[in-house]
């Protein structure tokens, strides 16, 4: 079932408990909404360490888009990779890392804004959960729908929330799918 163009799917909150996962992570800064570029970017970084994504895309969101300029909102895209490629994806970019300092030993030093890919593990995490379906430009209505069942249920947030995509950005014309997660402190 796919939401109509224009019109805007909230599902029911729920609370989950996510399983633990390796992953590649770009970090970045940028606008929210412009994912593409820092996704395709992500997408060669895997390709050039030699691993694949087990999963959906999972995207995390440190600022607040209401209250930061675009271009300095901080995130993160990942994918999930098994182990073996978390171990080799790691041992690639600490052997990138060893000959990028070296040769910027040897020259001067240049300032400028650049990703940063990583490994990363993601221990098991107790989340509100909801998904979503429709516009892009509708999704914070995720966002307040999820602030206001934190207040009424006293859960308390633990980290920025996460986007799963369920379809990946820009493969939906204007459309989105994801599975929004506000992780959360203790049992609730």
């Amino acid at each position: 079932m796919s939401a109509p163009m224009g019109s805007s799917s909230i599902g029911a909150i729920r609370l989950l408990t996510t399983k633990s996962f390796d992953a590649v992570a770009l970090d970045t800064k940028g606008a929210y909404w412009k994912l593409s570029g820092p996704l395709a970017r992500l997408k060669d970084s895997m390709v050039g360490l030699g691993v694949r994504p087990t999963g959906a895309l999972l995207g995390i969101f440190y600022d607040d888009p209401g209250t930061t300029s675009p271009e300095d909102c901080r995130f993160t895209l990942c994918y999930p990779v098994s182990g073996a490629d978390a171990r080799k994806a790691s041992r690639r970019l600490e052997a990138a890392a060893e000959a990028t300092h070296a040769a910027e030993a040897r020259r001067p030093t240049e300032t400028h804004e650049q990703d940063i890919i990583s490994v990363r593990s993601f221990p098991p995490s107790r989340v509100a959960a909801v998904e979503y379906r429709g516009p892009s430009a509708e999704s914070p209505a995720v966002y307040e729908r999820l602030d206001e069942w934190l207040a009424a249920t006293h859960h308390v947030p633990d980290g920025p929330p996460r986007e799963l995509y369920l379809a990946e950005p820009g493969t939906l014309g204007g459309l989105m799918h994801v599975e929004v997660h506000q992780p959360l402190v203790g049992e609730g």
